[in-house]
């Protein structure tokens, strides 16, 4: 029997398995052999599918989907490998959840040797057995830094071994790139040896103020030897995990025909002024690379902005666990309430109030890392640039005064955008500049910067330009405070007594909003939005602690796969050991795209967390996340440590 749990490796022992009264909600295509070639025949309850050979997990949904029968509505998620080398898993989702189909294979036209067969995916019964309360690396350590000779270091690239970590006594890799115009690299000097289809996690530190542009790389043979495979993702400021994908959790995904005999990371070069460090120099810190192995899974559900429908999401979501129907955190903003389509105070106070965990979403909700503060007058150190709406038909042209400008075109890619503001400086006092998005791709819509004066500035003038751009006086970090607080004293005023959990509208954070938030409003956690590169899921050790500062999550919207794509990361994240993160808005039975979900569908999300909470994961509160990671860290609050991870 090919297990659920265990579709990731095959020979180790799964983590969560029901020895009695599971279900089968699904089945395994499994290679025996050797398998180089040709197609196979699948057949579910009289319809044929087929296989390819090398079929992709991603590849197969697909065919499945497009081949009708059972799955012509969708109601199928694909996992696993490519089918000459691990099991596909295929899971049965929505109104076929509890089917039981005949399901059969012909591999006769595989070449090789080999074959295709059909086993059991058994995803577990629902228990009430207690979840650990720990979640250590536990066996899956690829590699702990130790000495600076287990590893080598690429062309102008140097290491050295420094006492911060992510775990107390332990050592952190520092590598530095000392080269504008080189890869700052590093690999192990000795092989990898990982299963197929399992994740590699890279805890970083990184310590500049932008976004550091990286690629992870699994190497079979040398450096560079033409069998690599990578991952490119970008690591974030302060502290965060990079995962290299082999399961499809996050962004990207590593072929699976990679045995990796060498493993090493490469850092993009990176040109702008860091915050601590000088121009044209790669500073990152490597805490561990590892498997995630082992763990509790939580579930975290969350509904943004006080929305009527959020009511209606929450009843449906009880229909079907009604154990956990409690569970549910609402973030409200006091600036939407009251409003068109959300809920009155008075609403709040008789629908919400004592009966869910309420966290605070801000007053004004709007980006503070890029917004125009309405409130701001005379001179300012602190500034706001976006592209807010439209299509801009010239580029916006500030002038700060004796020939000092700024030219922004909406062709302009965000590195460009940021050499040009650098480019006022010395003639500006300009102490750093910080970017709300994850890539290096051309300005658009949502597209910020802030930009931050060691002195005030009078104000430029915009000489050319400007419709659908927003520029001005930032917020302080003073006025960020002061917006999250009259948030807090607002939901005081409905009865829900200083709130000390916050979700940041549009999933937003720089330097000075983290210190709002954490030194001025006090707020225990802050929950990200969307994420990339896998940091959407959360991995306790290295959320643990200051980390609670920066809890990614992921959308639930209704996008080309939904809602297979929002189970899909469920049960990727809880067979990882990893927690996550589900971001709710408005649930209407029109909803078709953006953030929004269709009721159906998510009447299908609800069955299947209904279904398996208590088994394969737990549903629990924001809050109840939060103060089992302060358990898992005692005396490591996460006020003792800035946006970058050092101790303050």
């Amino acid at each position: 029997m090919n297990s659920w749990a265990n579709y990731e490796n095959p020979t180790s022992v799964p983590k969560y398995r029901s020895t009695t009264g599971g279900r089968i909600n699904g089945f395994s295509i499994i290679p025996v052999g050797t398998v180089t070639g040709g197609t196979a025949t699948l057949t579910v309850d009289g319809t044929n599918y087929t296989v390819q050979w090398n079929q992709t997990a991603t590849g197969l949904e697909g065919v499945l989907i497009a081949g009708g029968g059972i799955f012509a509505e969708g109601n199928v998620a694909c996992r696993g490998g490519t089918a000459n080398l691990a099991p596909l898993t295929v899971a049965f989702a929505g109104n076929i959840l509890q089917r039981r189909p005949a399901v059969s294979i012909n591999s006769a036209s595989i070449t090789g040797g080999g074959s295709l067969v059909i086993g059991e995916a058994m995803l577990p019964a629902h228990v009430d057995t207690p979840f650990r309360a720990d979640q250590p690396y536990g066996g899956g350590i690829v590699y702990d830094p130790t000495a600076t000779s287990e590893v080598t270091a690429g062309a102008s690239t140097t290491t050295s071994m420094n006492t911060w970590s992510l775990r107390p006594g332990k050592q952190s890799l520092r590598i530095v790139g000392t080269n504008a115009a080189v890869n700052t690299d590093f690999y192990r000097n000795t092989g990898v040896a990982r299963p197929n289809n399992t994740l590699f996690g890279v805890a970083w530190r990184h310590l500049n103020n932008t976004r550091q542009d990286c690629t992870l790389i699994m190497s079979q043979g040398t450096v560079g030897g033409g069998t690599d495979t990578s991952l490119s993702y970008s690591v974030s400021p302060g502290v965060s995990v990079a995962f290299a994908n082999f399961t499809n959790v996050g962004s990207a995904t590593l072929s699976t025909d990679v045995n990796p005999q060498t493993f090493y990371c490469r850092a993009n070069p990176y040109t702008g002024q860091a915050y601590y460090q000088s121009s044209g120099q790669s500073e990152l810190f490597t805490d561990q690379i590892f498997v995630p192995t082992g763990g509790a899974p939580r579930l975290i559900i969350g509904f943004d902005d006080f929305a009527t429908t959020s009511l209606d999401a929450v009843a449906i979501f009880s229909e079907y666990d009604k154990r956990a129907a409690d569970k549910i955190t609402f973030f409200g903003a006091k600036s939407l309430a009251n409003t068109g389509g959300k809920l009155t105070d008075a609403q709040i106070i008789a629908n919400v109030v004592g009966k869910y965990e309420i966290g605070s979403h801000s007053d004004a909700h709007v980006n503070f890392t890029y917004a125009v503060d309405p409130a701001a007058t005379g001179d300012y150190s602190v500034w706001g640039l976006a592209w807010t709406s439209g299509s801009p038909a010239a580029a916006i042209v500030l002038n700060f005064g004796s020939g000092r400008t700024l030219t922004v075109n909406q062709t302009d890619t965000v590195k460009a955008v940021e050499t040009a503001i650098r480019a006022l400086s010395p003639a500006l006092p300009i102490s750093y500049v910080e970017t709300n998005i994850f890539s290096n791709g051309t300005m658009g819509t949502g597209v910020g910067f802030r930009f931050v004066f060691s002195s005030n500035i009078p104000a430029p003038t915009i000489d050319s330009g400007g419709a659908g751009w927003t520029f001005g006086r930032g917020y302080t970090r003073a006025r960020i405070a002061e917006d999250w607080l009259s948030c807090k004293a607002w939901l005081a005023s409905l009865g829900i007594p200083d709130t000390r959990v916050a979700a940041t509208p549009f999933g937003a954070l720089c330097k000075d909003y983290y210190d709002a938030l954490t030194l001025d409003a006090g707020y225990d956690a802050i929950f990200l939005g969307a994420a990339v590169n896998g940091e959407s899921c959360i991995y306790h050790p290295t959320f643990a602690g200051f980390g609670r500062g920066r809890i990614p999550g992921v959308n639930i919207s209704n996008t080309a796969s939904s809602p297979r794509e929002t189970i899909r990361k469920i049960v990727d994240a809880s067979h990882i050991g990893m927690s996550l993160r589900l971001i709710g808005h408005e649930v209407s039975a029109s909803a078709t795209s953006g953030l929004n979900i269709n009721t159906a569908d998510w009447r299908m999300i609800c069955e299947f967390i209904g279904q398996y909470n208590g088994s394969l994961f737990e549903v629990v509160t924001a809050r109840e996340f939060v103060d089992e990671m302060r358990d898992l860290s005692p005396g490591r609050q996460f006020t003792n440590y800035d946006y970058f991870g050092n101790p303050r």
